[in-house]
């Protein structure tokens, strides 16, 4: 299909199609949102920011990969990268240890992140951000 190719050579994930009744189908178009906007209303520091940059641009990162990226130690690296992941940034992957990696959260189950007023549920709802589908 030529949507998808052209995401793809974009560099963009692929579009969802979604059946409707049936009858139809709708396009979901991700986007990005984690814009330096929403971040610095996170709260998040520098580390972080770097951290959330890289990610977009290599799709993942690991707690040694961010230590040097940063210049920190294994501790900060960790409890940054834990903040992360409980803001809705990140996600983790893989085994616990060496073999976890984090990623950039994926919006197409609805779920939102949280900022420091609150949970933001897929709508947006108490965040004024989108859950990521174009929907919203």
């Amino acid at each position: 299909m030529e949507m998808v190719r052209q995401c793809k050579d974009a560099g963009l994930p692929e579009p969802e199609f979604v059946s409707v009744r049936n009858l139809e189908f709708k396009t979901i178009l991700p986007r990005n949102v984690f814009t330096a906007d929403m971040l610095t209303r996170l709260g998040l520091n520098e580390r972080q920011l770097k951290a959330v940059q890289y990610v977009k641009e290599h799709g993942q990162i690991s707690n040694q990969i961010y230590q040097d990226l940063n210049k920190t130690t294994k501790r900060t690296a960790s409890r940054d990268l834990t903040d992360l992941v409980s803001h809705g940034v990140f996600q983790k992957s893989g085994v616990t240890g060496k073999g976890t990696l984090y990623e950039l959260k994926n919006f197409s189950d609805g779920a939102g992140f949280r900022t420091g007023s609150g949970y933001g549920g897929g709508s947006g709802s108490g965040s004024g951000f989108s859950d990521g589908t174009g929907q919203g």
